[in-house]
């Protein structure tokens, strides 16, 4: 039997990694957007939130064209996502200090308040898309995703 059609080769188990974390991938947003569905949010609002919430928490406050590489998206999509989150009264935007033409944007107490209730639910699909997995077997996946992402940096 030729390398390339071993079960063992590399381009094989590079293929079926790659088909596993698809997999993988699509149950964990499965399971996000079922705990982010009663505040009416999509993924990618949900997505978008967190990041604002996360420099928020930093004591920064984030401009939104700053998100676009993070969230991997064009301006217009941004601004979408944004005035979702403000329709729902998440987030709100404030004139930029040192640029006027940037908008700064900020979350509100609601929002406040559904990343606090969210944040009591993240353990519980974090255990769900875990549950298959013994505490060494999740050590081992952590520290070797750890080393891929790293060898990117």
């Amino acid at each position: 039997m030729s390398n390339q059609t071993s079960e063992n080769s590399r381009e094989f188990l590079g293929s079926e990694f790659l088909g596993w974390f698809r997999i993988v991938e699509d149950h964990s947003h499965d399971l996000i957007e079922e705990h982010l569905r009663p505040f009416g949010l999509s993924l990618s609002q949900g997505f978008l939130f967190g990041l604002i919430a996360d420099c928020a928490l930093k004591g920064i406050a984030p401009l939104q064209k700053d998100l676009e590489k993070d969230m991997r998206l064009v301006t217009s999509s941004i601004t979408n996502l944004v005035q979702g989150l403000e329709r729902k009264g998440m987030i709100f935007r404030v004139d930029s200090p040192t640029d006027g033409r940037a908008k700064e944007l900020h979350v509100s107490e609601k929002g406040w308040k559904m990343r606090e209730e969210l944040g009591r639910n993240r353990i519980d699909w974090q255990l769900a898309l875990t549950a298959p997995l013994s505490d060494e077997e999740l050590a081992l996946i952590v520290q070797l995703l750890r080393k891929m992402g790293r060898s990117y940096d």
